[in-house]
């Protein structure tokens, strides 16, 4: 009796499980406080293929095209801030001197600005995942609605649906 129970709650909190997730969505998966990843069908999707795929949809299509410019936008910082961080201290390996450190200021700045719209996308990416993920209303759920209401002229009734 005890196997029995013990199987029964067994397949039941599988099947939970197995209910959260509908085969069709995206999941958000928080590897660290810097790194997110989006999870479809069990394959991690970059940011690019992301947008490839939610691009064409009419209800996140503006929303994504938004994080993915903010992407776009924080990888060109980032690379600029890189270099300008790393770029006077390979100078000043290679001709022997002291290394300048107002591009490195400036590069640690424009990093910053990266991590700024880096976040932004983050967070646009998301919504528009799990936008993408809720359901859509069906017509099932609209009432109709009947309101008498007074007017300055006089009374009358209003229908909306």
């Amino acid at each position: 009796m005890k196997f029995l129970c013990t199987l029964c709650l067994f397949i039941l909190s599988i099947s939970h499980g197995l209910a959260q997730i509908k085969p069709g969505d995206i999941e958000v998966v928080d590897i660290n406080i810097f790194k997110t990843s989006f999870v479809k069908d069990e394959e991690i999707l970059s940011s690019h293929q992301l947008f490839k795929f939610l691009k064409n949809d009419q209800h996140v299509g503006s929303m994504i095209k938004n994080a993915y410019a903010n992407h776009r936008i924080s990888n060109l910082f980032k690379y600029a801030g890189t270099a300008l961080i790393t770029g006077p201290f390979i100078q000043s390996y290679i001709l022997n001197t002291t290394p300048d450190y107002t591009y490195t200021y400036a590069g640690i700045g424009i990093s910053i600005l990266a991590y700024i719209f880096h976040q932004r996308y983050k967070k646009r990416a998301i919504a528009a995942v799990s936008l993408y993920n809720t359901p859509l209303p069906t017509s099932d759920n609209k009432r109709l609605v009947l309101n008498f209401e007074f007017y300055g002229v006089g009374t009358g009734l209003t229908l909306t649906f």
